[in-house]
């Protein structure tokens, strides 16, 4: 699992590959407006793999602050 975990990390972080654009995406999303918590949970969820909890956190705490009744974001924080 450790090497899964690893080769995602590293796509998450790439810009040429479709995670890593996906990424790229949801944060040009939140620039235009912060008060989408779906975006803020995808976006927390790839600071997780690229292993930025701190970032993540921010990012999740927006989510559940903005829907509190959303379980992915609640399950993730």
């Amino acid at each position: 699992m450790p090497y899964l975990q690893n080769k995602t990390t590293q796509l998450a972080t790439n810009e040429e590959v479709a995670l890593g654009k996906e990424y790229l995406k949801y944060l040009d999303a939140l620039a235009n407006g912060n008060d989408n918590y779906m975006y803020n949970v995808h976006v927390g969820r790839m600071l997780l793999l690229q292993s930025k909890p701190e970032e993540a956190v921010r990012h999740l705490q927006v989510a559940v602050g903005l829907k509190p009744t959303n379980i992915d974001a609640r399950s993730v924080l």
